[in-house]
C-alpha cells in the first residue's frame, strides 16, 4: 500500500476508505470482510501491526501520531472520526502560521528603502 503524503486534508470517508484498505493488506483480509465499528483486535491486530499502522498514517497525513492512537481509537470509525479532526486542525494551524508569514514577509518590504528596494529587485532581476 502506499503511503503518499496527502496534498490536502482527507475526509473521514477517505480516512476509512484506507483504513479499511491498509487492515485487509496488512493483516490478510478480504476488505468485506471488515467492519469499521468492529475493533483492530478483533482482527488480531497486535502492537507490532498497531505499531506499523500508526507509521503509515504519520507518512499519509503528514501528523505526529501518538503510538497508543490504536487503543484510544480501537476501531476504523472511530480513528478515522478523530484523525480527520487532527488533520484539518493542523490543516488550519498550517495556515494561520504561512498567513503570519506572509503578513511579516510585507511589513518588512514596507520598512525598505528605495535603495534597498531597488536593489533587492536588480538582484532578482538579474537571476
Amino acid at each position: 500500500m502506499t503511503t503518499q503524503s496527502l496534498t490536502s486534508n482527507p475526509t473521514q470517508a477517505t480516512i476509512e476508505t484506507w483504513l479499511i484498505d491498509w487492515t485487509a493488506e496488512n493483516l490478510d483480509l478480504e476488505t468485506t470482510e471488515i467492519d469499521i465499528n468492529q475493533s483492530f483486535l478483533s482482527y488480531d491486530m497486535n502492537s507490532v501491526t498497531a505499531m506499523m499502522l500508526v507509521g503509515d498514517l504519520e507518512d499519509w497525513l503528514s501528523l505526529s501520531l501518538s503510538p497508543t492512537l490504536v487503543w484510544d481509537y480501537p476501531d476504523i470509525k472511530t480513528l478515522a472520526e478523530y484523525l480527520a479532526q487532527e488533520s484539518n486542525k493542523n490543516e488550519t494551524q498550517n495556515r494561520t502560521e504561512t498567513d503570519t508569514n506572509v503578513e511579516q514577509l510585507l511589513d518588512n518590504i514596507d520598512n525598505l528603502s528605495e535603495a534597498d528596494m531597488d536593489n533587492l529587485l536588480n538582484s532578482l532581476l538579474s537571476k
